[in-house]
């Protein structure tokens, strides 16, 4: 029973770091590019982030030494969000 639970916790822990990681660069006129997906979410979801992503306002873009320069974003989707019935 106790290696039951410690299995039951660890695969617990691995779902809590699993989800889908979405990437992309904004360029230095605020503009989204090279958006890319990697995880656990089905393809018509990936399809629909990245849709999401290129139809946002445009981002404030970033500077350097009061330079346009682009920058690089990165952010998790946990799985229990990918996974959720609607309107949760």
């Amino acid at each position: 029973m106790m290696g039951q639970i410690t299995v039951a916790r660890a695969l617990a822990r691995l779902l809590e770091k699993m989800g889908t990681e979405v990437a992309f660069g904004v360029n230095e006129y605020g503009e989204v590019k090279d958006i890319k997906l990697h995880g656990i979410a089905d393809e018509p979801f990936m399809r629909k982030a990245i849709v999401a992503l290129y139809a946002m306002p445009k981002f404030a873009y970033a500077t350097k030494a009061d330079v346009r320069i682009g920058s690089h974003c990165l952010f998790r989707i946990p799985a229990a969000m990918l996974t959720a019935p609607a309107g949760q």
